[in-house]
């Protein structure tokens, strides 16, 4: 039980790239190309672009993030020993928190840089 609320919140800031990278991929599909620094300005894209395509802006990183999630659980649930489980937990959930960072500060695809324009 405490093991898999310690790999939800080790995955939850990996939603957030999920959602960055859904939406990079919506302008590219409105754009015809991929968007990178200030082309085109996120604040200048119409409001409601590419409509068939704004709920998987909410399914993908969503669905993501529970597949991830229940996965992750149910490996860690197989460790047989509590305590071991536990600490492996502890440090997926760690890890899952240092490669969002780490995202962060690589940012493939400029992605981030982009949005943050």
């Amino acid at each position: 039980m405490i093991s898999g609320f310690l790999v939800a919140l080790g995955a939850l800031p990996m939603t957030w790239w999920f959602w960055l990278w859904t939406f990079a991929w919506r302008v590219r599909l409105y754009l015809g190309r991929w968007p990178y620094y200030g082309h085109p300005d996120p604040k200048n894209l119409p409001d409601r672009f590419q409509p068939q395509t704004e709920i998987l802006e909410y399914l993908i990183p969503w669905g993501a993030f529970l597949l991830l999630v229940f996965v992750v659980t149910r490996l860690v649930g197989r460790v047989p020993n509590y305590k071991v489980r536990m600490l492996v937990a502890s440090l997926l959930s760690v890890a899952g928190w240092a490669i969002a960072f780490g995202l962060l500060f690589l940012d493939p695809g400029d992605f981030f840089e982009w949005i943050i324009d």
